[in-house]
């Protein structure tokens, strides 16, 4: 397998534009047309956006009526065919504030802003005061007829209230509520039915049903944003706005909107733009339908007319996006990390990709048993998601855009730092270097975890030293901690670290050495070995490290908690002579001793009770919560699950995974400010238990 990263000749991006205009056409045609589709919007959005970037730096390679070219999508035959008077267009999309600044600076006059609703564009036209026609957007020229489909809409006047002779077309978006779209889908679920991907995919389906009772039956809702032909013109108010506020006089909706007026200043216009896109975005999750961004456009009717439009969009609107969570790159190499376990992580090296405004060149692809999951290669198309702001992952490959030159990841047989040999568990998740008190790799985290505050809690031994202290030869492995007196004098001539500030990290090290044997187990690394996991086996084992270093898989299973696999690791762990030799040296050569526990005699007020914690706490940290809540007979899991009791919340907190699922399984919600003062009770009146009720 090569790490270099694949070098890309003109003919790879000729060939890259023409399979995208393909699958793009593809999937244009099965959302659109057929109502089925095989991408997410967003998905759909950072392949075309790829699409767009790639013609705009290699124009040669621009296929000629493209996707790119062309508004809307095929109008399916089982469907009456109507034109537009006028062609209802796309508008052109926006991904910064600058975009939708550099066309607002060719717009006079005032500007006009309202929610991109994600529904269904649809043009309704009135014939002397009554509802003679619905058509919706198609390719933007030729559209399908639903008139009888749009009559069943509750919110569609059948006659305008304060008539209008000739010709009224009101342009609009087609949408069914968040809530409705939710309930439909559970009915569809609960039927055994296929159900609908998104709002907009649901819109499009109940629009283009023959049954029209059954239309009738679904929630839709029209929200007008727009005018197309009319025949009394001279009625008309000169503004978008106004004539929306118009339209609610002849029983139409239409969602707020902002201005800003025509005398305004370049800095006043940036101010506004932000400005309401800090607004909309805010206003995005209270509304009740799906919005996805917001229209920019000119408010003077008579200034949209001079403006005019090219072949695909209005100049005189553009469509601000709201930032996208995925984005479209490619695979180039994957490069494996050894951590302080000694677990080997795949990371992919990928093409840059920017989300959310920030650019990922490395995602983590977990494990070998996610790379079959993904049927990822080297060389394949990918789809990258940030949800939420959080750590990037690849959510799709995209097969079908697969190139002849793409590889197979291997899963090295041997470490790459250490060469020691790997070995993969049952399950496939977790490959391991065996060379446990030898690899490089490990070695620095190693000793940072061996020295951090569950641990052994060795202050000043943080990371920056550990790597000064490893460089110079002064550390191999955690042992040689207790040895760094015997270098004193050469750690007090390292650049950056002063004499003091090297005595005090070695009466640090020498404090150390008093310690507690779930704290020792915890720091010399053992796989599967937490915290928690140290502290009940030192409880079983009545505090005996020998017990425990003898101890057999069977014995080891016995522990509440430890299964198969844990039990495994701790035995294979103590077999290895070379961590037999640097515990012997660290506990009889460097004098670490284990205190005696003291004998906790704390009220059990949790006695029997499963806690998870979620947020951000003030009272106390979540360590300290977690200390508290054990101590008085809890335990403590790192998720919620059936086994839960109760879950503690940061105070304000009604957001989460945990928060759902606490919610779902019937679990106790408990918040910070409530265990705190039920504590403070507990203690004034001597209560045996804490209820919640």
């Amino acid at each position: 397998m090569s790490d270099e990263k694949p070098q890309y000749d003109s003919n790879y991006f000729k060939n890259r534009v023409v399979e995208l205009n393909n699958y793009l056409e593809c999937s244009n045609f099965k959302y659109h047309t057929l109502g089925k589709p095989d991408i997410s919007d967003e998905e759909y959005d950072a392949l075309y956006n790829e699409l767009v970037k790639l013609e705009k730096e290699h124009p040669q390679f621009k296929v000629k009526g493209g996707i790119t070219d062309k508004v809307g999508s095929v109008v399916l035959d089982n469907l009456v065919k109507a034109k537009h008077r006028q062609p209802l267009l796309s508008l052109k999309k926006a991904h910064s504030i600058e975009e939708v600044l550099e066309t607002l600076d060719t717009v006079k006059g005032q500007l006009f802003a309202n929610g991109k609703l994600d529904g269904l564009a649809l043009e309704i036209i009135y014939k002397d005061s009554k509802l003679f026609q619905a058509i919706t957007r198609g390719d933007g020229v030729i559209g399908e007829d639903v008139t009888e489909a749009v009559k069943t809409i509750r919110n569609v006047p059948k006659v305008l209230a304060n008539g209008r002779s000739g010709i009224y077309e009101v342009r609009g978006e087609v949408v069914i509520p968040k809530e409705a779209f939710h309930k439909l889908n559970a009915k569809l679920h609960n039927e055994d039915k296929e159900m609908y991907a998104n709002p907009r995919n649901a819109v499009s389906g109940i629009l283009r049903s023959l049954d029209i009772a059954e239309v009738a039956n679904k929630p839709l809702a029209f929200f007008a944003y727009g005018i197309g032909e009319a025949t009394d013109t001279y009625l008309f108010p000169h503004h978008l706005s106004s004539v929306l506020l118009e339209m609610t006089t002849m029983g139409f909706s239409h969602k707020r909107f902002r201005t800003l007026g025509g005398n305004r200043s370049k800095e006043e216009t940036k101010k506004w733009v932000e400005e309401t896109i800090e607004k909309f975005t805010k206003l995005r999750e209270s509304y009740d339908v799906e919005i996805d961004g917001i229209v920019f456009a000119a408010d003077s009717l008579s200034v949209r007319e001079e403006l005019g439009a090219t072949s695909q969009y209005p100049r005189h609107s553009i469509a601000y996006k709201f930032p996208a969570s995925v984005g479209t790159s490619f695979l180039s190499k994957v490069e494996w990390q050894v951590g302080r376990t000694g677990v080997l992580t795949p990371v992919a090296h990928i093409n840059p990709v920017e989300i959310h405004g920030v650019t990922i060149s490395r995602v983590t692809l977990h494990n070998p048993a996610e790379i079959e999951r993904l049927g990822i290669m080297i060389g394949d198309s990918i789809i990258v998601s940030r949800q939420g702001d959080v750590i990037p992952k690849i959510t799709k490959v995209l097969t079908e855009l697969r190139e002849k030159h793409v590889e197979e990841i291997r899963i090295p047989e041997e470490c790459p730092v250490c060469s020691s040999d790997t070995i993969l568990n049952s399950e496939g998740n977790f490959l391991y270097c065996t060379g446990v008190s030898v690899c490089g790799g490990r070695l620095v985290t190693g000793i940072e975890h061996f020295a951090s505050r569950d641990a052994m809690n060795i202050r000043g031994l943080g990371i920056g030293i550990i790597r000064v202290l490893v460089e110079k030869g002064y550390l191999s492995n955690i042992s040689d901690i207790y040895h760094l007196h015997e270098f004193k004098e050469e750690m007090y001539k390292l650049d950056g670290f002063g004499k003091a500030s090297i005595d005090k990290l070695l009466d640090e090290i020498e404090k150390s050495k008093e310690t507690e044997l779930y704290r020792f187990l915890y720091a010399i690394g053992i796989n599967g070995v937490g915290l928690g996991t140290a502290k009940r086996l030192a409880k079983y084992f009545d505090n005996s490290f020998d017990d425990i270093k003898g101890a057999s898989p069977s014995q080891l299973e016995e522990v509440e908690d430890i299964g198969e696999i844990t039990a495994e690791l701790i035995y294979i762990y103590f077999q290895s002579y070379t961590n037999l030799e640097i515990l012997y040296d660290i506990l009889n050569r460097s004098g670490v001793y284990f205190m005696e526990p003291e004998e906790n005699n704390l009220t059990k007020w949790f006695d029997g009770q499963n806690w998870a914690l979620t947020g951000s706490f003030d009272f106390a940290s979540r360590k300290e919560w977690e200390t508290i809540l054990e101590e008085r007979g809890a335990k403590i899991a790192s998720s919620v699950s059936k086994s839960t009791t109760h879950l503690l919340c940061a105070d304000g907190n009604e957001t989460g995974s945990k928060m759902t699922n606490a919610k779902k399984l019937g679990t106790t919600i408990v918040f910070e400010r409530q265990l705190a003062e039920a504590i403070r009770e507990a203690r004034e009146m001597d209560n045996a238990e804490i209820s919640f009720f």
